[in-house]
């Protein structure tokens, strides 16, 4: 063609990225005001927890404040969230394969929650008890709620519970259980001073952690109710599809074709 107009269709694809930052707060415990919390593996200044009771049945809600990220590169925002701990005795709870005598682990511990509201308290000041110690069939229930971030666009999901400590504080024997869970077949562990749960193949959206008896006699006794749970550990993520600049709106959607018009010289 010796003379027109070569018109060239160019179509801009647009693509919302997406930023996610993935915070791990791992050692929470009973402390009202917790200084012991890491966040990502680190102590920090910029969390802040309190602790106040809720109701005729002492839970307890923990609220975290946390400015210590940018999520949407104007400066620091803030994540909030409230931790709530309640408790329940009375379940029908039943271990598996523990015996006494022996630290062991096994999958066969089963929790029926169908106790009723018991007082959630401290042993020892940083053990969470029902409501100081974990007798036979009581559980204590951990929940997140009420994420909020400051960042206009952004929000914030639980990614679950990934880890705790049981604690003993003094010897007392093989003779304590904890069960991880709600339903059968679940995580158990007898344990003498203290036992960590590393629950990271196997986050808990809501944790509960259960005191249970042996299924036999061997090294029962009132020791077996004298621990609590510590050292709990859990992720959230905060994330959001980036909303591009006003300039660059129109390239939204499917895609955006423009007509380049280049007029080709005659040869």
């Amino acid at each position: 063609m010796k003379n027109g107009i070569l018109i060239t269709t160019v179509v801009f694809l647009s693509t919302l990225a997406s930023h996610a930052v993935t915070l791990s707060f791992t050692n929470f415990d009973a402390s009202a005001a917790d200084n012991t919390l890491l966040v990502d593996g680190a102590a920090t200044t910029s969390l802040t927890v309190t602790r106040v009771s809720v109701g005729t049945t002492n839970q307890y809600v923990y609220s975290f404040s946390y400015t210590g990220a940018d999520f949407d590169g104007g400066g620091n925002d803030s994540l909030t969230f409230d931790i709530r701990v309640q408790g329940y005795s009375g379940n029908t709870t039943v271990s598996g394969q523990a015996t006494g005598g022996a630290d062991q682990s096994s999958t066969s511990g089963t929790v029926i929650l169908d106790g009723s509201a018991a007082a959630v308290g401290t042993r020892q000041t940083d053990f969470f008890g029902v409501p100081g110690d974990m007798n036979d069939g009581d559980t204590l229930q951990f929940s997140i709620e009420n994420l909020v971030v400051s960042a206009a666009g952004y929000g914030a999901s639980n990614l679950g519970f990934d880890g705790l400590r049981v604690e003993e504080g003094t010897s007392g024997g093989h003779s304590k259980i904890a069960i991880i869970g709600v339903g059968t077949e679940l995580t158990e562990r007898e344990f003498n001073n203290g036992f960590t749960f590393n629950l990271s193949g196997n986050k808990q959206s809501v944790l509960y952690v259960s005191g249970a008896a042996l299924s036999a006699t061997a090294g029962t006794g009132a020791s077996r109710n004298l621990w609590g749970v510590d050292n709990v550990g859990f992720d959230i993520d905060v994330d959001v599809a980036l909303v591009p600049e006003p300039s660059s709106t129109a390239l939204l959607g499917l895609g955006f074709t423009g007509l380049l018009l280049r007029r080709k010289r005659c040869s």
